[in-house]
């Protein structure tokens, strides 16, 4: 018997689906789809929250926040880092999802012509 995972898009989720194979390549169990930690951290971004590091963590069990971020970006979302020091003068990054700016898209068909992408 094969276990695999399979990830699949759906209504602009994506999701994981875990089944279990035997040897005659018919699936014996299949879990339910579930969605994934990195589209869970998209659709709090999307609904507008700023979160920190420690927060995606905690609230979405994400091991490595800023590789997840990174994830995002590179699958074509605007997230923004901003350095917040509260009265204590603790420093804190929170990430927000944005509109690119035009100097931004700018800087990326530069490195697109140049071939740095």
């Amino acid at each position: 018997m094969k276990q695999g995972v399979q990830y699949v898009l759906y209504d602009n989720r994506k999701y994981r689906i875990i089944y279990t194979r035997c040897e005659n390549n018919e699936i014996l169990k299949e879990n339910k789809m579930t969605e994934t930690k990195q589209s869970r951290v998209l659709e709090a971004l999307q609904n507008g929250e700023q979160l920190t590091a420690k927060q995606i963590s905690a609230r979405f069990g994400v091991k490595n926040p800023t590789a997840t971020i990174s994830d995002i970006r590179f699958a074509g979302y605007a997230v923004y880092a901003n350095k917040h020091t509260d009265t204590k003068g603790r420093v804190t990054t929170k990430y927000r999802l944005g509109k690119p700016s035009r100097a931004l898209i700018a800087a990326g068909y530069k490195a697109m012509s140049l071939g740095l992408a």
